[in-house]
């Protein structure tokens, strides 16, 4: 891991780990990964909690008893396990008094900025236990103190009050408010609340500590890593026989959608910017980090809100290049592309010198890219990213008709320093194309 000042971080990858037991209150807590046989539980919880989880969980086509049958949580197991071997995130099960409780993981973990981001649902009649707290706390410890992250950013939609109350709890505090974040429930984007814990925040024995001590002042400070020990058995065989089928089918399905990714997307291959004399040619990419193989004489204005977001993109990236004549003058992508989830993140990079790539030229061609990718690819939400001390890069993103929504501390969103301005457009509400 790469320090933002090139000091360089005393980190390590993410790895499977076991992390407890702790015990708070009358319950032994254990932080771990996810198993096939966990399934019955987590379906059990998952369905008596749906009213509490439903609203703010990722939407689906499926209905919320599809999305618990027993399939489905083979290739959530399966998917943890490909998300830890990545080194993008760290997904757990919370373990309380030998049974499934409740997830935990750490997304979206960016190397270069050591930050991640904090998903969390617990059984609703755990609440206000402390067990929520102590559980997060040792996955938030192990990667301050071995995974070299520093800050930690928890998204929670606005109307999420018990997640609000939590965060404010926990010592979190809320940094800004996103108009969209993601589609959430059964709708289309959801704003959100970004509450942030610095790894500077806290005391001796971290946060599991500080959840310790919200029902006995006294406990004593808690050492997680002389708690954590590597998951053994966290890649065995399925036993039973749904279990292989189903293992069988992720892995079919992995293969379809990698295929899927090397085609091209459904927008068109080329396009005249009206107006202009510029020219959009598509380019044939198959993943987002080919945005940044370009020539050295274009400079990035906007980017990607979030490095190695939570999701999976389940499409090809969208790469364009601006052309003037025999000139490429600039380029446009989308990455991050989920058409099932409806959203994907913008980057644009231009050369400043090309008298052909003004402001007005570049919005135009992006309003271009933008209204082709909400129709043919049935996109919802599209943000990007823009430093506040880049004034022609704010000034393009207005131009190509997206809206600004909030400020950022560079930090919460993967960026070394400075603040980040965050530039939206929706195909409902006000926002439009």
């Amino acid at each position: 891991m790469t320090d933002v000042d090139g000091a360089g971080l005393r980190g390590a990858s993410p790895v499977p780990v076991v992390l407890g037991p702790v015990v708070t209150g009358a319950h032994r807590v254990v932080v771990r990964p996810g198993r096939f046989d966990d399934h019955p539980r987590w379906r059990e919880l998952r369905l008596r909690d749906r009213a509490l989880i439903e609203p703010f969980w990722s939407r689906s086509a499926l209905t919320w008893d599809e999305r618990h049958r027993r399939n489905e949580w083979v290739r959530e197991v399966l998917d943890s396990r490909r998300h830890i071997a990545s080194g993008r995130a760290l997904p757990c099960v919370i373990d309380v008094d030998g049974a499934l409780a409740g997830q935990v993981a750490l997304t979206a973990i960016d190397t270069v900025t050591a930050t991640a981001e904090l998903g969390i649902w617990i059984d609703s009649r755990l609440g206000r236990s402390g067990v929520a707290t102590v559980a997060t706390g040792m996955l938030v410890d192990h990667a301050f103190s071995t995974l070299g992250i520093r800050r930690v950013v928890a998204p929670a939609a606005t109307d999420n009050a018990p997640a609000a109350r939590a965060s404010a709890r926990a010592g979190f505090h809320r940094a800004a408010t996103l108009p969209g974040w993601a589609p959430t429930g059964g709708h289309d984007v959801v704003a959100h609340d970004l509450w942030v814990l610095d790894r500077d925040d806290l005391g001796p024995g971290g946060l599991t500590t500080v959840g310790l001590r919200m029902t006995d002042p006294t406990a004593d400070a808690v050492d997680v890593e002389a708690l954590t020990r590597p998951a053994r058995g966290h890649a065995t065989v399925p036993h039973r026989f749904d279990d292989a089928v189903a293992v069988a089918r992720h892995g079919l399905g992995r293969a379809r959608t990698r295929v899927r990714r090397m085609g091209p997307p459904p927008m068109p291959a080329d396009l005249d910017v009206a107006g202009t004399g510029l020219r959009l040619r598509r380019r044939r990419v198959l993943t987002a980090p080919m945005v940044s193989a370009r020539s050295a004489t274009l400079d990035d204005l906007c980017g990607p809100i979030r490095s190695g977001a939570w999701f999976d993109t389940d499409d090809a990236d969208v790469v364009y290049e601006v052309r003037d004549t025999h000139t490429t003058v600039g380029r446009i992508a989308l990455v991050g592309v989920n058409r099932s989830q409806g959203f994907a993140e913008l980057a644009v990079s231009v050369d400043r010198s090309a008298a052909s790539a003004s402001d007005r030229a570049i919005g135009q061609a992006i309003r271009d890219v933008l209204g082709h990718a909400m129709s043919a690819m049935s996109l919802r939400r599209i943000s990007t990213a823009v430093l506040r001390s880049d004034v022609r890069a704010g000034r393009l993103a207005d131009a190509a008709g997206l809206h600004h929504e909030t400020s950022l501390d560079g930090a919460d969103c993967g960026r070394a320093a400075g603040t980040v301005e965050v530039w939206g457009l929706s195909a409902t509400g006000d926002a439009t194309v």
